[in-house]
């Protein structure tokens, strides 16, 4: 029996994609205090996992993707 082949999810954007805030890798290395070199190098090794947006040759970042970055980086500490 031939095996059927499954279909990627479909994404759809519901709001007007000029109003999303996108960060050029410029800004997003500024951002979180890295170069620009560094986050090409996290896009290739998808570590740390740092979601990217890539149209042809542009990348972008969403602002809130790079909050939800930040937050997950945060380290709690306890007094003694």
């Amino acid at each position: 029996m031939p095996k059927l082949q499954s279909k990627p999810p479909v994404v759809t954007i519901t709001q007007n994609p000029s109003d999303l805030d996108l960060v050029s890798p410029k800004e997003t290395a500024k951002i979180l205090g890295t170069s620009v070199g560094t986050l090409a190098k996290w896009r290739c090794t998808k570590k740390p996992p740092l979601p990217y947006i890539k149209v042809s040759r542009t990348v972008m970042y969403l602002r809130e993707d790079l909050r939800q970055f930040i937050a997950s980086r945060r380290v709690e500490v306890r007094a003694i």
